[in-house]
């Protein structure tokens, strides 16, 4: 869960009780994730596991680059990749890559693991098969591989690990897990033969996953493991605000909506939120729908402007393109630059 919902307070608890959690990297700083991760390495070692999640960031390669840069250097061996929407970047065949090597047997050695988080076979079948031989050469060709790294890495799969995320809290294609779930594990079955693979893989299952009936059916419908995220959100250890709790406790099962997504704002990406005692989903499709209608701040008809000032910033437009930037000089600063040369671009960091 993003923005350090999945706290460090959270993996340790989990870990302790000998399962796996995945600190919620997305949204935090490379600095922020850095401190975590040696807190996780400080206090449960090699004897325990963890991992981090890596989202795709489509406006901000730099940030999955240094992403996994942070998880080879403190030497992170589980990783979560989800919302990757087409191909997979040449960062997470890098990391799924480092370390592989043949033991006394033959059979092929992980170092590192990807769990892929996916909603749709095309996805899923990126993960299932090698790594692509042109990103593969390139990465030997800059030395982020070894040759021998590269030849093994075409023998595998790119993830032995596929989570199945049906309808869910967040980025979801809305898909029931009735029907993805079979689709997927067919899917395995079908690229396990094709590549003639040797390790096993491992397909869980995620979204909606709230009760114990849930899980139990999840698992009879073939699932080698569960991923439970939304429902955590409740939690003692979940980085998130009493009253953001107190809320989800009252929720009913309709009470969700999808909203424009933040991370994926420009394409129109959306995610699944809470609508019961808030107003985030009217808002973001209002941001949303000015950003689709106009080319910058200065092209929106003069009556809309107050309104989005005064019912969702709470301070001028300017005020508020003010804050982003000294958000993103932080960040990123070319995103600064560049904002700056397209008036557009600046309102879509703004409205996200």
């Amino acid at each position: 869960m993003a923005n350090g919902i999945a706290s460090e307070a959270m993996v340790k608890s989990l870990a302790q009780a000998d399962l796996l959690g995945f600190f919620g990297a997305a949204g935090l700083s490379p600095a922020t994730v850095e401190k975590a991760i040696i807190s996780f390495k400080e206090s449960l070692g090699s004897q325990k596991s963890w991992g981090v999640n890596l989202i795709h960031a489509p406006g901000d390669q730099t940030l999955e680059r240094a992403l996994v840069a942070l998880f080879l250097k403190h030497d992170v061996q589980r990783v979560s990749a989800s919302a990757f929407m087409s191909t997979t970047t040449a960062v997470v065949v890098q990391y799924a890559a480092t370390g592989l090597r043949e033991g006394p047997d033959g059979a092929i050695i992980r170092k590192n693991f990807v769990f892929a988080k996916v909603s749709r076979p095309e996805i899923a079948r990126i993960f299932l098969s090698p790594a692509p031989s042109d990103i593969l050469d390139a990465l030997v060709a800059e030395g982020a591989l070894t040759s021998d790294e590269a030849r093994l890495a075409r023998k595998v799969p790119i993830a032995e690990n596929i989570t199945v995320e049906a309808d869910s809290g967040g980025h979801t294609d809305n898909r029931p897990l009735t029907v993805i779930l079979p689709l997927i594990l067919s899917l395995r079955e079908k690229l396990r033969t094709e590549f003639a693979y040797g390790n096993p893989i491992y397909i869980g299952a995620a979204g909606g996953l709230g009760t114990p009936e849930a899980v139990a059916a999840s698992f009879a419908m073939g699932a080698d493991c569960v991923l439970t995220g939304s429902v955590n959100q409740s939690t003692i250890e979940a980085g998130i605000s009493s009253g953001v709790k107190s809320l989800l406790a009252k929720a009913k099962a309709t009470d969700m909506v999808m909203a424009p997504s933040a991370d994926m704002f420009e394409i129109g990406a959306k995610v699944q939120v809470l609508k019961s005692g808030t107003m985030f989903a009217i808002r973001a499709q209002k941001l949303f729908d000015l950003y689709q209608r106009h080319t910058s701040f200065s092209d929106i008809p003069e009556d809309q402007p107050k309104r989005i000032e005064k019912d969702i910033f709470n301070a001028s437009l300017s005020e508020f393109w003010d804050e982003t930037r000294k958000f993103w000089e932080k960040r990123n600063a070319k995103e600064v630059e560049r904002a700056l040369k397209n008036p557009r671009y600046q309102m879509a960091l703004t409205f996200r």
